[in-house]
């Protein structure tokens, strides 16, 4: 949260709670789980060559948005949605 406020104009942070029962009202916080729409809302377009997006989290998670943490190549949600390897950075 700290880069959101020193970085804000270029870094924000959008905690996505899928198995909360109440999710605090703020633009920080997302009921559910992260999908293209929400995606969409918050990351640039995958036409900016400068946007880079950092993927993080368990297999499911890479298996969905990226393709699996060990492999070059991307896949899933994000490739489907125009983004390349030069753009998403898995770790």
């Amino acid at each position: 949260d700290s880069w959101s406020e020193k970085y804000g104009n270029r870094f924000t942070v959008v905690h996505a709670l899928s198995n909360e029962k109440r999710v605090p009202s703020s633009n920080d916080y997302h009921g559910g789980r992260i999908d293209e729409a929400l995606i969409m809302k918050y990351l640039p377009p995958p036409i900016d060559d400068d946007c880079i997006i950092f993927v993080c989290g368990p297999p499911a998670m890479y298996d969905t948005f990226s393709g699996p943490r060990t492999s070059k190549e991307l896949d899933g949600v994000l490739k489907d949605m125009g983004y390349n390897e030069q753009q998403v950075y898995k770790f």
